[in-house]
């Protein structure tokens, strides 16, 4: 079965500042900006260096919460992000190129929402109905109109386990490939040494006899 995003979900565009960001050490609010989501981490919310702030106009309803979904309308990665590690007491907003994603019923789980944005079929819709050259962003009709595949929900948990378990594997195997990597440097490393050692003293034995 297909569906709209319109038909799963209630989308909010993001704060718009008009204003320079204020950067407040004791804002009212944290903000989630582009910077802030991590690429090569499957597109997750690094909370870490959120930025405070103190919208001037009321922001309560672009709130985000663990469980919601937000979508990065522009530039050229537009990718959906699961929210899963805010403190249950903080105050989060997201920037105005976001939409925030929130499902209108239990047809469509929100982990399983993130997985099938971020797929070629969708990733290649939404590279076609992007619009400008510089920085190309995706209106919200349009994002409305992306088609995914709604399948029960028992097959939807099914592939978000799947795809955790994909994600912990490329995790372990990099961590393998970069401690490989020191590894190999450190023996390098210590070989050059060793050597240089060793063939300076033949040189200066050559010399001198």
């Amino acid at each position: 079965m297909r569906k709209r995003i319109k038909d799963l979900v209630n989308i909010q565009i993001g704060y718009q500042f008009r204003e320079k960001l204020d950067i407040t050490s004791d804002g009212d609010y944290q903000v989630v900006q582009a910077k802030d989501i991590d690429c090569y981490k499957n597109h997750r919310l690094d909370p870490s260096n959120l930025y405070s702030v103190t919208p001037k106009r009321d922001a309560k309803k672009y709130e985000i919460r663990n469980g919601d979904v937000i979508f990065l309308s522009k530039g050229r990665r537009n990718y959906a992000t699961f929210i899963d590690s805010l403190s249950d007491d903080s105050q989060t907003i997201v920037a105005g190129y976001f939409f925030i994603l929130r499902t209108k019923n239990q047809a469509v789980l929100p982990e399983y929402l993130v997985w099938s944005i971020n797929q070629p079929p969708s990733q290649n819709y939404l590279q076609r109905v992007a619009r400008g050259s510089g920085m190309p962003f995706v209106s919200k009709d349009a994002f409305n109109n992306l088609e995914i595949d709604i399948p029960p929900i028992e097959v939807q948990k099914l592939i978000i386990k799947l795809h955790e378990l994909s994600q912990k594997e490329s995790d372990l195997l990099d961590h393998i490939k970069q401690k490989r990597t020191d590894l190999l440097r450190g023996i390098c490393l210590k070989a050059a040494k060793t050597n240089t050692g060793v063939e300076y003293a033949k040189y200066n034995d050559k010399k001198w006899n």
